[in-house]
């Protein structure tokens, strides 16, 4: 019988839990927090991800909590620090690069990693711009989510400059430009241009060079990607091998796998 691993990712809006057997995702959830307990939620997650996985919650060896939540998650037989999750889950998946890029809710992290360990890592976690939280706050305006503020971007044919680097004068920014009569797909470029320009910085310190691996919530926006490349000349790579949301709570479950409970 295969050890069995959980880990869960306890992060600012949502949790998101793994579970693993022999080196294989059999089980996986996410859940938004709201207003809820993050330990209630968490258990709630990671039984929801059990019973998904189709095993009783006795073959669980080891619950690992990661993520800004995890010292919440009293369950949890350990928890590991985020950049370690991170890198252990993007190790997992072999891609060609040495620099991931996490682009969350409320932070963007850029991490080097060298043999499945950490080297580098820089944070941009003081301001929302580069974050979806920034995003969120820019396409208000246009009435539009973000995944259809990205697929809108897509076929965008005018370059706008967006000057605006703070969440509250973007959003002004915005409706200056629609009162502009500028298209709406012009506009969610520009937004996108602007936060990967944000994050063209954090990418030029740490060094990135060829191909990076970009997880977080925001590696699912067509739109964000596309922008990162255009604006960086980097090749962005997204893992096929695991939901990108999902990576830093794979890597939790990994390190349980490997460093088992006495």
């Amino acid at each position: 019988m295969c050890t069995v691993s959980v880990g869960i990712d306890a992060g600012s809006q949502c949790l998101k839990a793994v579970v693993l057997c022999g080196g294989v995702i059999i089980g996986e959830h996410m859940l938004p927090i709201g207003t809820n307990a993050i330990e209630q939620m968490g258990f709630v997650c990671v039984t929801t991800a059990i019973e998904k996985a189709g095993i009783s919650k006795d073959a669980v060896e080891c619950v690992t909590a990661t993520g800004v939540g995890r010292e919440f998650i009293g369950f949890a037989n350990k928890t590991v620090s985020e950049v370690l999750c991170t890198v252990s889950g993007v190790d997992w998946m072999s891609l060609p690069t040495d620099i991931v890029l996490d682009m969350g809710s409320d932070k963007t992290t850029a991490i080097k990693y060298s043999h499945g360990k950490p080297t580098k890592v820089l944070r941009n976690d003081r301001c929302a711009s580069g974050t979806g939280r920034f995003l969120d706050v820019a396409a208000k305006p246009l009435a539009l989510t973000a995944d259809e503020l990205g697929e809108l971007s897509i076929k965008s044919t005018k370059q706008l400059i967006m000057n605006s680097t703070c969440a509250v004068f973007a959003e002004s920014e915005v409706i200056s430009l629609i009162h502009k009569k500028e298209k709406p797909e012009d506009i969610a470029k520009s937004i996108f241009d602007s936060m990967a320009s944000r994050v063209h910085a954090l990418l030029l310190k740490i060094g990135a060079e060829g191909n990076i691996a970009m997880i977080g919530g925001l590696a699912k926006n067509r739109g964000m990607v596309k922008a990162i490349e255009d604006v960086t000349g980097l090749h962005v790579l997204i893992t096929q091998a695991a939901d990108p949301q999902m990576v830093t709570a794979l890597g939790a479950s990994l390190i349980g796998r490997e460093q088992p409970t006495g």
